[in-house]
């Protein structure tokens, strides 16, 4: 490679010759082969790559077969009681205790937030957010007698 100061390779500044390399040394083959070792190379990579996404794809497979097997599907409509599971963060600082009561309600049901969240009709003063997972709520199956308080 030629500096732009001097106009002359370095190796010839110093050795007053032109430098030979190794590809100057050997002669080129005239037909283009294609790399063999570069080809495996790619081949083996790909298969590599297929194989992961295959196991990944059985194992995601397999994870969501376990979570299902414990998966409670619960669909609720607006209006329909349900039972709130009060847990322990769902109570204000100091007012938990152990000897409270789990379950709570019942309450109505006034709006689905995707598939597993609903809005739920609880009174002023309980100070809790009322949007619940579907995992904190059960249908309240109600006696004969029952009246839901206004």
């Amino acid at each position: 490679m030629k500096n732009r100061s001097t106009g002359k390779c370095p190796f010839e500044v110093l050795y007053t010759k032109q430098s030979r390399l190794t590809f100057d040394l050997t002669s080129l083959p005239t037909t283009v082969d294609t790399n063999t070792k570069a080809e495996e190379m790619i081949e083996k990579i790909e298969s590599l790559h297929k194989e992961v996404h295959d196991h990944l794809k059985e194992t995601t497979q397999s994870h969501k077969r376990t979570a299902d097997k414990k998966r409670r599907q619960a669909a609720f409509a607006k209006g329909d009681l349900v039972m709130i599971h009060l847990r322990k963060n769902r109570f204000p600082a100091r007012t938990y205790s152990k000897l409270k009561d789990r379950q709570f309600g019942p309450f109505r049901v006034l709006k689905k937030f995707g598939d597993n969240a609903y809005k739920i009709e609880l009174p002023a003063d309980l100070h809790i957010h009322p949007v619940f997972n579907v995992a904190d709520l059960k249908h309240y199956y109600a006696p004969d007698d029952f009246k839901l308080a206004s």
